[in-house]
């Protein structure tokens, strides 16, 4: 987690139609609470790339049971804040601590760490997140650079 570059991105959410157009004229975003949400619950943009919105929303769009009727893409502009940004080391060293954190109690547990699934849904990959989330919480606190 860091504030180290601007904090606000030009951002492009996917979604139908509908939703898009209530969206603009003032409702506010709805958070996502699938299961198989990559990153967990939340909001889900594409940075600085509207057409990966807009593919994102035409790829839902013919998944069975998609709430998506009509592609469409928002923007809007997102003050990241402290986030987790897996461009950066400290970023990619806190997902290898929530691995190898996560390894670890499932070996003393005798355990087989879990794995995504075949459909292509990550519904596991948010374990992964939610740690490294916690972990970078810890170390933002602490105001210690990561070293290997």
């Amino acid at each position: 987690m860091h504030r180290l570059s601007s904090a606000f991105v030009l951002a492009y959410h996917g979604c139908d139609r509908a939703v898009g157009e209530r969206l603009l004229a003032g409702t506010k975003f709805k958070r996502s609470e699938n299961d198989y949400d990559w990153l967990g619950s939340g909001i889900y943009f594409w940075e600085s790339n509207p057409q990966r919105g807009l593919d994102f929303a035409c790829e839902s769009a013919i998944r069975k049971g998609s709430k998506i009727r009509e592609p469409y893409v928002v923007g809007a502009i997102v003050d990241l804040g402290a986030c987790l940004d897996l461009t950066t080391a400290n970023s990619i060293a806190l997902v290898r601590i929530a691995y190898e954190s996560v390894r670890a109690d499932f070996e003393a547990a005798g355990q087989r760490l879990p794995s995504n699934s075949t459909d292509g849904l990550r519904r596991n990959s948010i374990a992964w997140f939610s740690i490294a989330y916690v972990c970078s919480r810890t170390y933002a606190r602490s105001e210690r650079p990561f070293k290997r």
